[in-house]
């Protein structure tokens, strides 16, 4: 996709012996062969792992959330984001990591300069990290104010509006800038839970379907945010923001229970850092910090319910490279710091003074992170080398009050809650710990990775491999439920994952290919509401991925095709020979940019039956997406009609199967309703 042309690129009137037939081919050749939008770089940029958004179409789009749907590898839901092949990314807007998803829908996509999609991370990151997404935003650099407004309304069913507004103003090194939004959301859909259990007679999988839920959610949501920087010379600068978020849910299920949930949340984040450079040190010292106060309030007919959660972590990070021989060195290090309070009851579980006494949560959980990483870089002529290691030192504390007895069990290996029921007068010594508060977990963790790259004329060669070593110290030993019904308990050490990675990439111009090996040992799974996990055997997975991204004039398509195989057996009745299933997934963005300032936008994502570790899709999905933005002279006034799940019949079926439960699997089926919305952006 190129940028709009500054004049017409067809000049004069039509000559006299060219047919009407004839001139309209011609255009046409034209259009789709010659670079008549001048010199911007197409919405895909040559580099295989970094986009350029200022200076392209993409910089017209509405968001930065906008921009990530267009890029090759990157998939967004309605709840997450995801790279094919690589999972949940973390994502960093320049050093400072994003905790709430949310905030890439409120910075302008002409906010930033680049974006680099990272599929295997460096030792830079953490060992659960397998995958990144930086956002590089752009400095500014006149002097005055800057005022813009965007507003979305949601046309589809109940009307929702989201307001935004900015206003930026910079004097000499000085520059400081306000940000508001209100945001509202009205959500149907459909939602259909089942489970699948072996039937040993009948040597088959029966399924037994709980019932059609038509549940909608509406979401209310105040953001205020106040950012400022100061540049104290050509080579120190300091940033200072703050942010405050206030979200309200009111949530109802199927007319049978009318459940409706009414979640207050606040949240407030501040974030610093400094950024300099000192001889040929180049520094980025920082600190991003959150914290929330959930109050949750469940109204049922017959009870209330009451969930409060009080939160806040604070990560600092120091970051420093320097030029090294013919490359250079990069070292850091890295603090996290994560409390949490939870206090949990449930007035249906309030029926005797047992239940009283001991049914509900009061809990304390710290975690601690202590990291550090030293890489290079060199170049030898068309050979370059990266290795480096990471060191991470976990320390987890769990603290029961002494209201613990029926509760979720906090497990510290994988800081996820599981069910399970310990008697309040247990002698278990394992039991006795937990209800004693005296649960602690020491991990340490090496991550070296090593990455061989070079040039050959017009295409690119890669090798990586990273590899994760764990040594867990003895403080627990986790209990799990192997029989649902009977509740029996057993003791087991609960280990974390270790992975080893080998990725191999080619790049000719538009075309780039990717095949990755991947070792899981110790894998750990998990049910499909995630409150039991769990190991499962080790096993092998590859992964195959093809990136095509031609320009065809007007027309830019990106196509994006993942093949999954893995060799995952479970011991559990029919389901394993599925999980062994190949899994691909398709997606495709098309941008076709037309004279006059019209942009269309055209994303279709697809998937196949088949397994992902204990996940089996049972029917193919889907989706289709479109919009269509006019821009107007100036830039000033921009308007964008958008579409969502244009097909309406397609819907997320997936049965996750389980180890603890002998033969038993979950499945659930969403389907979204269409979403139609008009997005104004004024600028001044």
């Amino acid at each position: 996709m190129r940028n709009l042309p500054k004049e017409s690129a067809v000049k004069g009137a039509a000559l006299p012996h060219i047919t009407m037939k004839r001139t309209t081919a011609i255009i046409l050749a034209t259009l789709l062969t010659a670079n008549v939008f001048g010199q911007q770089k197409t919405l895909v940029d040559e580099s295989p792992a970094e986009t350029k958004v200022e200076g392209t179409e993409m910089a017209r789009l509405p968001f930065v959330i906008d921009v990530l749907k267009q890029l090759p590898k990157v998939i967004v839901s309605d709840n997450d984001i995801s790279v094919v092949g690589r999972g949940v990314p973390a994502i960093y807007i320049e050093n400072r990591k994003v905790t709430e998803l949310t905030e890439l829908s409120q910075i302008a996509a002409n906010k930033v300069s680049s974006i680099k999609v990272i599929t295997q991370p460096g030792a830079e990151y953490g060992k659960d990290v397998q995958s990144v997404i930086v956002i590089n935003t752009i400095k500014e650099n006149k002097d005055g104010f800057r005022l813009s407004e965007t507003m979305r309304l949601d046309l589809t069913d109940k009307l929702a509006v989201n307001n935004q507004i900015r206003l930026g103003w910079k004097h000499n090194n000085l520059i400081l800038g306000t940000f508001f939004a209100f945001n509202e959301e009205n959500r149907n859909f459909e939602k259909n839970t089942f489970t699948r259990k072996y039937d040993a007679q009948q040597n088959q999988m029966g399924e037994d379907i709980k019932g059609l839920q038509h549940p909608d959610i509406y979401k209310q949501r105040w953001t205020g945010r106040l950012t400022s920087s100061y540049k104290i010379n050509d080579d120190h600068n300091v940033a200072l923001n703050y942010s405050y978020n206030y979200l309200r849910i009111n949530r109802t299920f199927t007319p049978e229970s009318m459940t409706t949930n009414r979640t207050p949340e606040k949240r407030h984040d501040i974030d610093m850092e400094y950024t300099g450079k000192i001889g040929n040190w180049n520094l980025n010292i920082g600190n991003n910090s959150f914290a929330t106060d959930i109050d949750n309030h469940t109204f049922k007919p017959a009870s209330i319910g009451n969930y409060l959660q009080d939160e806040f972590e604070i990560r600092t990070y120091a970051k420093a490279s320097t030029p090294l021989w013919k490359g250079s060195l990069q070292v850091g290090a890295e603090h996290d710091y994560d409390y949490m309070d939870v206090d949990k009851h449930d007035d249906t579980q309030m029926s005797s003074d047992f239940m009283k006494k001991f049914g509900g949560i009061h809990a304390v959980n710290t975690d601690q992170t202590l990291a550090a990483f030293v890489s290079t870089t060199q170049n030898f002529g068309n050979w370059t080398v990266e290795g480096g290691l990471r060191y991470e030192h976990r320390t987890s504390i769990y603290e029961p009050c002494e209201d613990d007895g029926l509760m979720n069990y906090l497990d510290y290996w994988v800081n996820h809650m599981d069910m399970l029921r310990v008697d309040p007068e247990s002698t278990n010594p394992i039991a006795r710990l937990f209800l004693d508060g005296h649960l602690k977990t020491n991990r340490d963790f090496l991550y070296p990775t090593l990455k061989i790259a070079t040039k050959l004329g017009k295409s690119s060669f890669a090798l990586l491999h990273t590899q994760s070593s764990v040594r867990p110290y003895l403080g627990l030993t986790r209990l799990t439920i192997k029989d649902l019904e009977n509740a029996f308990v057993e003791d087991r050490l609960l280990v974390t994952e270790k992975i080893a990675t080998t990725s191999l990439n080619w790049n000719y111009l538009w075309t780039d290919l990717t095949a990755t090996y991947t070792r899981y040992s110790d894998p750990i799974c998990s049910t499909l509401d995630g409150s039991v996990k769990y190991n499962a055997p080790d096993y092998d997975a590859l992964d195959v991925n093809a990136t095509l991204s031609p320009k065809f004039g007007v027309w830019s398509p990106v196509l994006n095709v993942n093949m999954h195989k893995q060799w995952f057996d479970m011991p559990l009745a029919n389901g394993k020979d599925k999980l062994h299933e190949m899994l691909f997934k398709v997606s495709m963005n098309n941008t076709v940019t037309l004279p006059g300032n019209w942009l269309i936008l055209l994303t279709a994502n697809w998937h196949s039956k088949g397994g992902e570790r204990n996940v089996y899709y049972y029917t193919p999905n889907l989706s289709l997406n479109s919009s269509v933005q006019k821009e107007f002279p100036r830039q000033r006034l921009t308007l964008t009609l958008s579409a969502t799940n244009i097909l309406r019949d397609s819907y997320f079926d997936v049965t996750r199967y389980t180890q603890a439960y002998n033969g038993l699997s979950e499945g659930v089926r969403e389907q979204d309703v269409r979403m139609v919305s008009l997005t104004v952006n004024y600028k001044i």
